[in-house]
């Protein structure tokens, strides 16, 4: 049987060890595990780490995590690299916090030095993990984070909605909001029926 190994450490960590001597039923019953864990995934378990409770404000506030619980969440996992697709983010994200107050965005920053965080981190008017904070490198193995910029919606329980929030907020912009799978296939089916008007209109005119 093949495995690429590489593919299982970064899906799960250490915890892929658990699937030695990786025959395909103990692949099965770690992805079983892995499912499970997702369908019990809360804010807190996501972003809560011993004593790191809590996501910073601009000025550097300390906002607890369990006042996001019952919001939708973009982890915007980014670096000042990145800097031509922060402009677009903001003004989608100040386009969805006005239809919903509580919705937020998290910072995940890549970025190498405390200076360059604080420089890109003071144009966003969301909110933040601190610089070098340890959740970082557990969030990026949780949704497999291989580049950046990456946005992943989470929604008000917790659960992972989309970890491709990136493309659709670049196709759809805040009408992607709240990111379910519901919403998704609406606007995939306006985008159809506009294509067959579309097509349906150049037939008249030929």
């Amino acid at each position: 049987m093949d495995v690429n190994y590489a593919d299982l450490v970064q899906e799960h960590g250490f915890d892929a060890w658990e699937a030695f001597p990786f025959s395909q039923e103990r692949l099965d019953l770690m992805a079983e595990k892995a499912k499970a864990k997702m369908d019990a995934q809360t804010p807190e378990s996501l972003l809560v780490s011993g004593d790191l409770d809590y996501v910073i404000g601009r000025q550097g506030s300390k906002v607890p995590v369990k006042e996001l619980v019952g919001a939708t969440i973009l982890l915007y996992f980014s670096a000042c690299r990145c800097r031509e697709f922060v402009a677009g983010l903001i003004e989608e994200y100040q386009k969805i916090k006005s239809m919903d107050s509580s919705f937020e965005v998290v910072f995940i920053s890549s970025d190498r030095d405390q200076d360059s965080f604080e420089e890109f981190f003071s144009g966003m008017p969301w909110l933040a993990l601190p610089f070098g904070d340890e959740r970082r490198k557990s969030l990026s193995r949780t949704f497999r984070v291989r580049g950046i910029p990456s946005l992943v919606a989470i929604g008000p329980t917790g659960r992972t909605l989309t970890k491709d929030a990136r493309n659709l907020l670049t196709i759809h912009g805040a009408d992607a909001y709240p990111f379910s799978e519901e919403r998704i296939k609406e606007l995939d089916q306006k985008i159809e029926e506009k294509v067959k008007r579309d097509l349906h209109g150049q037939h008249v005119l030929l």
